[in-house]
């Protein structure tokens, strides 16, 4: 994500939350060398790695399901694509000039480790500008609608991110999914992580548009049940029953 001026395993990665990857088999340049042969095993995605951006203006290569037997891998041994430029993602480990990420959904691959650089601080919102209830999209009347509630953590300078998401599927089936957690933001991103042995894990990146503050989100879709996310564009909202309005404050 940049996601400042940022739905689809951050982000940040919370945390561009988030852009697809390209259709698998995208053409690798020429001059991009071959990635390590050994799968990127990420694993659990806890509260330590390192969170990177995607730099420059071009996609970057991709390579992922690295010495599985899949069918669609390239000359390398691994699925090629790309991720776009300005992509926020946590770094598990780098091995030869290479470093494996993870993308959305459940991907982790390989990306040049010279195309991630540091994530920048600024701008730096205001703390009052994270603070209060958001909600994903217009409310629905007779059902439950997806809310995040920011609050001051425990933490010095760290955030209390609490709230629910809902999918609503065929004949009254509904899913739901939750998170609570506390995060100390980067600049406009707030790498929320439930677990520190994986879980839920939710990007937000904060911003201004012509309707005001938006907070864009992605996860790692570990946040609840089958097609439950937390991705989309959350605005600030006032609610209307007491105890909300003393828990926003």
């Amino acid at each position: 994500m940049s996601r400042y001026s940022a739905r689809g395993k951050i982000l940040f990665s919370v945390i561009a939350v988030a852009v697809p990857l390209s259709v698998a088999g995208a053409q690798r340049p020429a001059t991009t060398p071959v990635p390590p042969r050994e799968k990127c095993e990420y694993g659990g995605t806890g509260g330590n790695e390192t969170l990177r951006r995607v730099a420059g203006k071009d996609p970057a290569p991709f390579f992922f399901a690295c010495q599985e037997n899949n069918r669609n891998a390239g000359p390398t041994g691994c699925v090629e694509s790309t991720v776009p430029a300005g992509f926020i993602t946590s770094v598990k480990n780098e091995s030869n000039g290479w470093a494996c990420i993870h993308e959305e959904g459940f991907v982790s691959g390989w990306i040049p480790s010279d195309r991630l650089e540091p994530i920048p601080n600024e701008p730096k919102p205001a703390t009052a500008d994270w603070l209060g209830w958001w909600r994903n999209g217009p409310d629905a009347r007779g059902v439950k609608n997806d809310r995040l509630l920011i609050t001051r953590g425990q933490e010095p300078s760290s955030l209390h991110v609490s709230g629910r998401a809902y999918w609503y599927g065929l004949n009254g089936n509904v899913h739901f999914g939750g998170v609570t957690a506390e995060a100390v933001p980067v600049g406009p991103y707030l790498h929320v992580v439930e677990r520190a042995d994986g879980g839920c894990v939710v990007e937000l990146a904060l911003s201004r548009d012509d309707k005001g503050l938006k907070m864009q989100a992605d996860d790692n879709q570990e946040c609840g049940g089958m097609n439950v996310r937390f991705a989309g564009t959350w605005r600030k909202f006032v609610p209307t029953t007491r105890k909300a309005k003393r828990l926003s404050k």
